[in-house]
């Protein structure tokens, strides 16, 4: 499993950090999350983030979300079957 160590803010935002491989993950005595993870995936690449503005799209819109292509799963809606109940 692939997860980001880096720096967050005390709203869990993303202030900067880099992929990593997670290794083992565990509670603590007192239930706090314990994770051991591998040195960065591609340690040249450093993600960050800075909110988009009225006049910026925010920080690194070309860098791809290794993350996200994780997690994120597209599909032509033609691929798609809806019911409408």
């Amino acid at each position: 499993m692939d997860c980001c160590s880096g720096t967050f803010d005390h709203y869990g935002t993303l202030v900067k950090g880099q992929k990593v491989q997670i290794v083992s993950e565990q509670c603590d005595e007192n239930g706090m999350m314990d994770i051991e993870y591998l040195e960065p995936v591609n340690p040249g690449i450093m993600y960050y983030y800075k909110a988009p503005t009225n006049v910026s799209v925010g920080a690194q819109p070309l860098v791809q979300d290794d993350i996200a292509e994780d997690y994120v799963q597209l599909q032509k809606v033609d691929d798609i079957k809806v019911t409408f109940k």
